[in-house]
């Protein structure tokens, strides 16, 4: 009876893989077609850093999901009696070591990348306080130059007297430290 129970597990499994994976080509070959027609709006604060932690959190869920079908596959074809068990499991094994760990990177990334993405968050609600006639606020402007990869600055102050750019880092500090 036992020998019956990897349908179970995997019958779920790959059609939701292979689900995300079509919605996700689908949805990258609809961008690539057309575009947007507010493009050009102000962008918000940490724009940048949210489109990457979304990246991250997208490559983990892929990573994270592909180590699990691989695994239920691997272990499916061992119980259904097709070829070596033993190589089948232990390759089955590696490769989800290999993806889980992977995995496990990119949420350690995910989580640096979202403390900064909080930190230039609050920064730009601190200086949107600023704004008026006089002053204004730009948050996380790209800046792309001939034959070099595009980069960003975190927030601008335009005033009658004078230009900021302003620059946001955010670091973790040691539980018990002053803020």
């Amino acid at each position: 009876m036992l020998h019956f129970l990897w349908y179970l597990a995997i019958a779920p499994g790959i059609p939701t893989l292979l689900l995300l994976v079509w919605m996700k080509r689908f949805a990258h070959r609809r961008d690539q077609r057309s575009r947007r027609p507010f493009e050009e709006m102000p962008r918000p604060a940490g724009w940048s850093l949210q489109q990457r932690t979304a990246d991250l959190m997208e490559s983990f869920t892929v990573n994270l999901l592909g180590g699990f079908a691989v695994s239920t596959t691997f272990w499916a074809i061992a119980a259904f009696g097709k070829g070596s068990p033993y190589v089948m499991l232990g390759t089955g094994l590696i490769a989800c070591t290999v993806l889980f760990y992977r995995a496990f990177r990119l949420i350690w990334n995910y989580s640096n990348h979202r403390l900064g993405l909080l930190g230039e968050q609050l920064v730009g609600r601190i200086l949107d306080q600023l704004s008026s006639e006089s002053i204004r606020v730009f948050h996380d402007l790209e800046v792309r130059e001939p034959g070099g990869k595009p980069w960003n600055i975190d927030h601008v102050v335009v005033t009658p007297a004078a230009v900021f750019a302003i620059e946001t880092k955010t670091r973790r500090k040691a539980r018990g430290t002053a803020p």
